[in-house]
Parts: C-alpha cells; structure tokens; sequence
C-alpha cells in the first residue's frame, strides 16, 4: 500500500516525526538544551519502503543537530561519502565546538539558511573546524546563544572573534536572533561592531533589560542599520521602555514586542481577528426531541464529570484546592432543577471535608435529612495535618458514620479517630467498605475487646493502619477468618499485626511498612509466602537479622526507603542488596533517599558503595532499578556525560540485562561514540 501513496500523502505522514519544530531548533532561553534528552532513533522510518527513502530523506537532513565531536564526525563522513546528501541540509544547531570536522560539514552543506550557534563552551573544546567552516556558507538566519555566565576562555574568544569576521561576508543574512547584549570582552565588542556595519540585516531580536543605559546606546546603533526595519524585544517591555529617555527617534519608530526567536521578518504590524461568536438566538433548548430518560441519562453522565467525583487528591494537595472543588460543585446545582435532582446523588456521594468546621456542618445536614447520607459512597477528610493538644478537640464522625451504611471509601491525611468511631464504622459500613486509610486511631485506656471489630469488615480490601496509642491492640487474636478480602495492607505503627497472626489474609499481596514499624518478622514468616509488592524502610533484612528474600520468595517489587542513619560523623548505613539464596522473582527495585545536605562528593561515595555492594547474581529475575533521589539527573552535555557516575553504573547494569531508571522513569541511552574506524 505504502508504494501505491502520492509522495505527498507519504510526507504528511513522516513530517510529524522527521521533521523538527522551529521553535525547538531556535530555542535559547531553556537551560537545559531541548535536545538533551535520549529519543528513539527515526532512521528506521526510511527502510520501509523506497518511497518513504525519497521522500523521508531530504526531510530526515533538513534540520541537523549536532552535540558532540562523534555526531560531527561521523555526519562529516556521511555527507562526504558521495551522495549529495548535503544539498538537503538547510538548518544546523550546532552546541559546542564540535572538534575538527565540522567545516568538512559545512562544505557539503551549501544551501544553509538558518544556523544556531552557541558560546557555551568549555576551554577544553576545539572551535577550529567550526571557525574554519564558517566563510563556507551564507546563513539568511542567525541565532546566536551567548548566556554571558559561562566562565570566559579562548575557545569562546575564537568563536565570537570568527562570526564578527564572516559576517561582512554573508549576504543573505537578514535576521539575527541574540541572547545576550553584554559587551564584556573585546571579542564580544567586535561581534557588535559587525553587526552595526552589516549592511543586509533587516530584524535584529534580542532579550534584554532596559535598566542600563550602556545597552540602550548599542541599540541606538544597531538602530543606524540603513536596511534595518525591526529590532524586537522579546523580554517584559512595558510603555515606559519604549520611551526611555535615552532612545533615539529611529530605535523607536523600529523597536515592537516580539516572540521569542520568529521564522522571519514581520515589520508591519499584524491584527489578528476576532473569532465569530455566535449569538444566543436559538430558542429551543438542548435535546428538545429526546425522550425525558435519555435527556437525564445524558446530563447524568456530564455531571458525573464536571463535579469531579473520579478525581484522585493525592495525600499532598492543599486543602484550599478541595474547598474551591465543593464550591464548583455546589454552582453546577444552581442551573436547574433538574440538574439539582441529578447533581445532588453526585454533591453528596464523593464529598471533601477540608476543615472541622465543614465535618460539623455536613454532619448536621444528614442529620436533618438522612435521606441524604444513603448517597454517600466515598468521604475524604482533607485537613491539614495536626497535631493533637490537650486543649484541642476534633468533631466527632460517629454521627457522619452513623448515617452512612453504603459507604465504600473513607480516606484522611492524618485524622484522629477514636476506638468507638472505628467500632461505629465497622457496625454501619462495614459490609460495603472497601478502602480505610489516613485516620490516627486511639483507643485510650480500654483493656480488651477489640480485635473482634476486625471480623466485620469482609470485603475490606485497602487498609491503613497508624495509632496514637502505640502497643499491642488489646484483645484476643482476631478470626481466621477477618479482613478476607485485604490485598493492601499499610503500617505506620505497630500493634496491628500480632492480632492478625491468625487470621488467614489469603488476598493479601502488598503490604508497605512505615518507619516505625519495627515488629512484623513472625508476620512475614506465616504471610511472607504470598508478598509480591512490598515497601520497607531502612535495609534489606528485617530487625531480628531475616533476609527479606528468604522470607517473601514471590516478591516481584520492592521499594526500599533509604533513611541515610548515620553510623559515624563521616559514614552512613549502605543497605546490602544480596539474598542468602537465589531470588527467582524480584523484578523491580526502587530506592528512596533524601539528599542529607552533605557534599555531593560524599553522598556520591554512599551511592558507589550501594552499587558495589549488590549481588546481581542473587537476582536473576531482576530487570529493573529505580533511584528516586533529588540529585540523580541524567548528564544533558559531552563533558558531564564523561564524568557523570550514573551513566557508569547504568552501562554496567544493561550488561546484566537491568535498566537504571532516574525519578522521572526516565533510562539512560548510551550516546553516539562516533564510527568504527578500521
């Protein structure tokens, strides 16, 4: 089929992914280059068919970018081996120096029209093919990225020094895109002493600050261009900047607001025109036909959407963020009658309480109309974490609970509960709930009794458990058969678990243990058989010295909180990753560390240790490893790369057939290393 398409369907097809975005090529004001990042190769594109290789090729050379001397020299090769392949080429961004083979780039380039240089060079780069390739071709476009807070060596000096002489020598130059205005250094002076001389530029854009009058009388004479017609500013300019005191009367009538790096020249200025709204004449209402059930069903299922009743708060959003949602929610009520009748299943099935003033209210609302606390299916207490004072109380959620009996979700973000609210709860909803989490829960000064509450939350299936108490739950073992559906099981405290030693758990597979859970070894070696998720603090082997491993031989993800507990001033614990015996499940790894605000150099020193200490062998079954820590950032320039410790660990990984993944699930790809040599 691919052979039988016109070319010029083929190029829509491939223009999305061969083609790259001017605004990407021209781009000066991100820190970190757009091109930083690793991305899957597009060449393969080529070898569909012939059709897509001749109409893929001169789009896949249209735009060049080249990072490092490898890419140079192996495109100086490519353009070099005969097959006029240069004649395509008509953008380059080049970021660095780039070493000795750019210029054998730049003559078989010829038809340059838009070229992105940069002054962001290290003194151990080389310039001279760069610098010797320049008078080999004649740019209509220049965007010239020159920060100005990049420690000063000769390369930059070169550089700068070589595009101020070859300017005079471009004729088709017409644009000139800056970074920069500073005039430090004599070769910055000579590049602006080029570009006052030209005699070709039509649109000069640059990014500046009007505070310094040095800058405003360079642009006073780059505004003496004869062929000059805008100079735009691309930064905050306000209508006191275009009347600086300082302007000449030319610089004024040139300088417009501008984006920030435009395609081409726009001297006049452009209106754009209003978009058309249609007016509000049509008299007859949405869905005036359909039946009454289908015009409900329908606005039952926007309304399900617009009030947000599928919305996931994660345990950190500010609860100003849940109070503007009720608000919403409480307009959509406002429209209509009907919507009043559809919307109020939905205001009072998913509400978000974010202060104890909003629980008082709502628990006097379903009180005076219980009607109303059948509909609730999911409660979110979203205050603010506290801490809890003598002479501090809480609303009690007995009365909510009371009223609630199809209650399927109650969540919080540590929210005081009291034993007998717990035990309300279990009565009212407990066939219905399905997920408990977030409540700090306190039993006081009773003795006994407890452990019974467990046995009438059957289908309860995600379950945090955090007290204030602290100790074992007073009370007998719960039943074999209490909490039967658990598959989620997370601690913040101890207490729990001996009171469900004999309980069977059969579903449960992910179990996350908080820092202060330090008694769960007797737990894991009756249940441990059936863990596949698990998440711990601190090290590998539990308090009494028992490999995880051993003790959870199903586990297929394990996420282990680094907690960085100082074993002297000048050291710290490395946990062990190595198994007693073979582990022939574990898959995924993640580790969690807190930067501890020591030198980058020790925290380094801590990593090399993790990494020498793992025992690939132990894990056959292991295929991926992710290190959430701040500091990890795969390197983005040449020079970082060749230092950066990560990527030597993650080129050793991928021998073992393991990926290394950073916070952002990002993995390392190995960069070009330029072409074999014989």
């Amino acid at each position: 089929m691919a052979t039988s398409l016109p070319d010029e369907i083929i190029s829509e097809i491939l223009a999305p992914v061969l083609r790259v975005p001017d605004e990407m090529f021209s781009d000066i004001k991100s820190e970190v280059s757009p091109f930083a990042g690793s991305s899957q190769s597009v060449c393969s594109l080529l070898v569909v068919c012939k059709p897509w290789l001749r109409v893929g090729t001169p789009m896949l050379y249209d735009t060049v970018i080249l990072r490092s001397k490898a890419q140079a020299e192996a495109l100086a090769i490519t353009l070099n081996s005969g097959e006029d392949l240069g004649r395509f080429v008509k953008k380059v961004r080049l970021e660095g120096g780039l070493g000795k083979q750019v210029d054998k780039v730049f003559r078989c380039t010829p038809n340059v029209t838009d070229l992105f240089l940069s002054a962001n060079i290290r003194s151990t780069d080389n310039v001279s093919g760069l610098v010797r390739g320049l008078p080999l071709i004649n740019p209509k476009r220049l965007i010239f990225l020159d920060e100005g807070r990049w420690r000063w060596n000769i390369c930059m000096a070169t550089l700068i020094r070589g595009v101020a002489e070859n300017m005079a020598n471009w004729s088709n130059l017409t644009t000139l895109v800056l970074s920069t205005t500073s005039q430090q250094k004599r070769p910055r002076q000579e590049f602006f002493e080029a570009v006052c001389a030209s005699q070709t530029l039509k649109f000069v854009s640059v990014g500046i600050s009007w505070n310094d009058d040095d800058i405003v009388q360079l642009l006073n004479r780059i505004a003496e261009v004869p062929s000059l017609k805008v100079i735009g500013i691309r930064r905050g300019a306000t209508y006191e900047d275009f009347h600086h005191t300082s302007m000449s009367f030319r610089l004024r009538s040139l300088v417009q607001v501008v984006d920030d790096c435009p395609q081409t020249p726009s001297p006049e200025n452009k209106t754009v025109a209003a978009c058309a709204v249609p007016g509000n004449d049509n008299p007859l209402p949405p869905m005036a036909s359909a039946p009454q059930r289908i015009v409900e069903s329908i606005w039952q299922c926007i309304l399900f959407w617009a009030m947000d009743t599928g919305t996931d708060l994660s345990w950190d959003n500010d609860a100003l963020w849940s109070r503007r949602m009720n608000s919403d929610r409480l307009r959509l009520m406002l429209v209509s009658k009907m919507f009043k009748r559809l919307a109020l299943p939905y205001l009072y099935g998913y509400p978000v309480l974010s202060n104890p003033n909003s629980i008082t209210k709502f628990s006097a609302c379903i009180n005076r109309n219980p009607v109303l606390g059948e509909h609730v299916r999911e409660l979110k207490i979203w205050c603010a974490a506290v801490k809890k004072t003598k002479s501090q109380t809480f609303p009690n959620l007995s009365t909510i609970l009371r009223r609630t009996r199809n209650l399927e979700r109650l969540l919080a973000r540590h929210f005081p509960m009291a034993w007998d609210t717990f035990n309300v709860l279990a009565k009212t909803a407990g066939w219905s709930l399905v997920e408990f989490r977030g409540f700090v829960l306190d039993w006081g000064t009773t003795k006994f009794g407890l452990s019974w509450v467990f046995n009438n939350l059957p289908n309860l299936q995600v379950f945090g458990w955090n007290s204030a108490t602290g100790g074992r739950v007073p009370g007998p073992p719960a039943d074999t058969n209490a909490l039967s559906s658990l598959c989620f099981l997370e601690l913040e405290a101890n207490g729990l678990l001996p009171i469900l030693w004999n309980a069977k758990l059969p579903l449960l597979s992910h179990v996350v243990l908080g820092p202060g859970v330090e008694i769960f070894t007797l737990f894991f070696m009756y249940r441990g058989p059936r863990i596949t998720v698990l998440e711990l603090h601190g090290d590998f082997n539990t308090p009494g010295g028992l490999s995880i491993f051993d003790l959870c031989p199903a586990l297929l993800h394990l996420t282990l909180h680094w907690t960085g507990k100082e074993h002297s001033e000048e050291s710290v614990f490395v946990p062990i990753l190595s198994s007693p015996n073979p582990h022939q499940s574990l898959a995924k790894l993640i580790v969690q560390k807190k930067a501890q605000g020591h030198a980058l150099t020790r925290e380094t020193r801590e990593w090399s240790q993790f990494f020498d200490a793992i025992v690939l062998e132990d894990f056959p079954a292991l295929r991926e490893i992710q290190i959430m820590y701040t500091k990890f950032q795969w390197p983005t320039t040449e020079h970082d790369i060749s230092n950066s410790k990560w990527v030597k660990w993650s080129d050793i990984l991928v021998q073992h057939n393991i990926r290394l993944l950073n916070s952002e699930s990002l993995q390392w790809k190995s960069r070009f290393k330029g072409p074999r040599r014989p």
